[in-house]
Order: C-alpha cells, then sequence, then structure tokens
C-alpha cells in the first residue's frame, strides 16, 4: 500500500547520532570537521580509482565512507555506499560513475546539514 502524499515526509539527509547531543559544540564541530575532511578525501580517493579501473579499491573506499557515514547517522549515504560495495566488482564504470556521483551529492547535502547543526564553516 502506497503513503498518502499528503502524509508521507521523505526521510531527513541527515539525523544526528543521539550521541551528539550529549557532547559540547566544540566536540560536535570537531567531530563533524573531521568526517567531512576524511570523507571529501575518500572520496576524491574513489573517484581517482575509478578513473584507473581499480574498482577494487572503489569498495575499499566505499566501506571507509559507509563506517563513519553510519557513525555519524548520514543514512543516505550508508545506502550509497552499500551499493558502491555490492556492485564495484560486477558493475560497468558508468554504473559505477553514477552511483559515485549520487554519493558525492548526498555527502554535500549531508555537509550542509552537519555544518548547520554543529557550526563548522564548509
Amino acid at each position: 500500500m502506497q503513503p498518502s502524499t499528503s502524509s508521507f515526509q521523505p526521510p531527513p539527509r541527515w539525523t544526528p547520532p543521539e550521541v551528539l547531543f550529549g557532547l559540547g559544540d566544540a566536540a560536535i564541530s570537531e567531530l563533524v570537521d573531521v568526517f567531512l575532511a576524511n570523507t571529501g578525501r575518500y572520496l576524491a580517493h574513489m573517484e581517482e580509482l575509478l578513473a584507473r579501473a581499480d574498482f577494487a579499491g572503489v569498495k575499499t573506499q566505499a566501506h571507509k565512507i559507509k563506517g563513519g557515514a553510519c557513525q555519524m547517522g548520514a543514512s543516505s549515504m550508508t545506502g550509497l555506499c552499500l551499493q558502491i560495495e555490492d556492485s564495484a566488482l560486477t558493475a560497468s564504470p558508468s554504473d559505477l560513475r553514477r552511483l559515485i556521483d549520487q554519493l558525492r551529492s548526498a555527502f554535500t547535502d549531508v555537509g550542509i546539514d552537519m555544518a548547520a547543526f554543529s557550526g563548522v564553516e564548509q
């Protein structure tokens, strides 16, 4: 059964994990900053690996990003990383490119939400 369009709410781009609410502003800002910096590097490296047709490396980077995204409550990113991990060794490069582009877009959205929550400049 389809949900009524009047009551259906899309999932949030980012739901802060409950553990963040017990931390001070400085700790939250540091965690968000580290997540954003590391994930940006991992994504850039994933794109380099795809360009070199290193699909096992793409899978490894997706796994790294998935761990941080899961811990930080970025479920949209976690789901995309799972798809990349599951298909990295069997999908076409163009399909992987599409998934990585979606992951980059989700990362941008999550980064905006995290920055607004924590006060970190993006």
